[in-house]
């Protein structure tokens, strides 16, 4: 079997973990089972979820595979790069250039190689988004976006009454260029047709020609862009306190919703 579970709000939450999850996911696999983690961050900030994972839960967690950028990037367990899939650098540039002029969002691109602010019109507040932007985001002109290998880029939207409506404004603007997941106060930009659930449908192509048959796919996540992978996955469970779209698309699919990863583990093995 495979297990899909989504990052933060799932595993993470505020860079803690419950060491109940943890061992269930190490059990998970120490039953012969496979774990893949599926989320919106960057290969260097994915990295650091799982490490940080592993430290407050004071186990060592090693996923099989990492799903990064909303599905562009695909890890193996030595985080070897399976596959990656880069935005069109004029939709990039179309797509900075627009967001810069708005003051209600900050935009960042994400690379194979790091992270890298273009626009804050929030620098200066005491929130988590500049805590973690000092710690973990190179600054750059906007204009240097052009030049890079972008995976995706994450656009920090605080007001999650403006998000849908901004969603479709760039999709628009790029005429079916892109995608555009939704997570908490984030907007993923993507190449089109990217999302977790197509890399889910990647990894397990790539599992059938290494000749491992899956018996099931088990997605976990709580917001919006865990969605499509609830849609390709066997069973799809929706954390209990997760976006309302997340809860609602799992029980429409067939799927539960649960308080953690430790019941899911439990409930499917």
């Amino acid at each position: 079997m495979l297990l899909v579970t989504d990052l933060d709000g799932t595993l993470v939450r505020e860079r803690d973990v419950d060491p109940r999850d943890a061992r269930a996911l190490l059990r998970w696999q120490e039953a012969g089972n496979l774990l893949a983690v599926a989320t919106g961050r960057s290969v260097t900030l994915a990295r650091l979820a799982v490490a940080d994972a592993s430290a407050a839960a004071e186990v060592a967690l090693r996923p099989d595979f990492v799903i990064c950028a909303s599905g562009t990037t695909l890890l193996d367990a030595d985080g070897q790069v399976l596959r990656s899939q880069t935005i069109p650098p004029r939709e990039v540039t179309r797509a900075v250039e627009y967001l810069s002029t708005r003051q209600d969002c900050a935009v960042v691109v994400t690379t194979l190689e790091g992270d890298y602010l273009l626009h804050n019109p929030f620098a200066g507040r005491e929130d988590s988004f500049n805590r973690f932007a000092a710690s973990f985001y190179t600054t750059i002109p906007a204009q240097d976006a052009a030049g890079l290998a972008v995976t995706s880029m994450p656009v920090r939207v605080p007001d999650d009454a403006l998000a849908d409506a901004l969603a479709a404004e760039l999709e628009r603007r790029s005429g079916g260029a892109i995608s555009v997941p939704r997570s908490i106060q984030y907007l993923d930009l993507v190449p089109a047709g990217q999302d977790k659930g197509a890399a889910v449908r990647h990894l397990r192509q790539v599992l059938a020609e290494r000749g491992v048959t899956l018996s099931r796919t088990v997605a976990v996540g709580d917001s919006w862009n865990d969605i499509p992978m609830f849609a390709v996955a066997d069973h799809a469970y929706a954390m209990a306190d997760g976006a309302a779209g997340a809860r609602r698309a799992a029980l429409e699919g067939g799927g539960s919703l649960t308080q953690g990863l430790a019941d899911v583990v439990d409930r499917e093995l």
